[in-house]
């Protein structure tokens, strides 16, 4: 037998078919290969035996394989092999299991994306209200600003009418013992309706001497255009009186050395040296047609005069 290739043999083995009836007694023949079993097949007789036929590869001391340890090892390998089928039966539905949760997850996070792109809408809408009612507070604080300035301006003119009143109450030139408000006054008439007698007021020295007034002093008188009353010299004796001073000196106490500003709104007092103003002269002489009379007096006491 040496030097002889090794050769697989045949065993054929009969076997009783247990529980096969007459009608299952037709030839059924199944055939499996495999590396390590070789080739085998099975068959059921008609008269109810099963044949078992199997090809199988020497060993190596040149023995013949033991066939049922094979078939067993087949039957373990089919048995894993339905086993493994039953893990991928159910790791398919853990995977349709998990799809169905992936699009659920998908449904919520698109959910989502919707409730903050209608959160983002809102913002937007609340940062538009918020743009517009920062706006409007900006026009009320400006109107505020506009109100407070005109409420300072009223008052500014509620205090120069009641100086104004004050004034005229005091100038016996001015009728104001009687008082007769009307529906027709302006809003500052309304609040002092004594103003309703200011247009019966002298509008300079020479109405003051027409109305009876023949004693020099000081005089408040209201121009006729809109001015605001001012306190004048009227000198009731030069040259038939009447006489409106615009300017007086006469001992040095007050410097003449200013500057425009004062030149225009008026310096000095009354009772000894003083300038007008140029705003209370412009206001005086706008009036209607005037005369200038400037009287001048050396040391000596030689007296010059000149009318213009």
């Amino acid at each position: 037998m040496e030097g002889r290739p090794l050769s697989p043999f045949l065993l054929a083995v009969l076997f009783l078919a247990t529980g096969a009836s007459d009608d299952d007694r037709s030839l059924h023949t199944h055939q499996v290969s495999t590396a390590q079993c070789g080739e085998y097949s099975n068959q059921v007789l008609e008269d109810g035996m099963c044949r078992l036929m199997a090809m199988l590869p020497q060993l190596d001391d040149q023995r013949c394989p033991d066939m049922f340890r094979c078939t067993d090892e087949v039957s373990y390998w089919l048995h894993e092999n339905e086993e493994r089928k039953q893990q991928i039966l159910t790791l398919r539905e853990t995977v349709s299991e998990l799809q169905e949760e992936l699009r659920n997850h998908r449904h919520r996070v698109k959910v989502l994306e919707l409730q903050s792109e209608e959160k983002n809408r809102n913002n937007s809408s609340i940062e538009q209200r918020l743009h517009e009612l920062e706006d409007h507070y900006a026009e009320a604080t400006t109107l505020l600003h506009i109100q407070g300035s005109l409420i300072y301006d009223l008052q500014t003119q509620i205090q120069n009418l009641s100086l104004l009143v004050e004034k005229v109450r005091r100038n016996p030139g001015c009728m104001i013992n009687i008082v007769r408000t009307s529906p027709m006054l302006s809003a500052q008439e309304a609040l002092h309706p004594e103003v309703q007698h200011v247009r019966n007021c002298p509008i300079d020295c020479a109405s003051i001497y027409y109305n009876g007034v023949r004693h020099s002093g000081i005089y408040t008188v209201v121009p006729s255009l809109g001015a605001m009353p001012v306190e004048v010299y009227c000198d009731m004796d030069t040259d038939g009186g009447g006489w409106t001073v615009i300017q007086r000196r006469q001992d040095g106490s007050v410097n003449f050395d200013r500057s425009w500003k004062e030149y225009k709104e008026g310096f000095g007092d009354l009772h000894t040296e003083y300038w007008l103003g140029n705003e209370h002269i412009h206001d005086l002489t706008s009036q209607g047609d005037y005369m200038l009379r400037i009287d001048l007096e050396d040391w000596s006491g030689k007296h010059k005069h000149a009318v213009y």
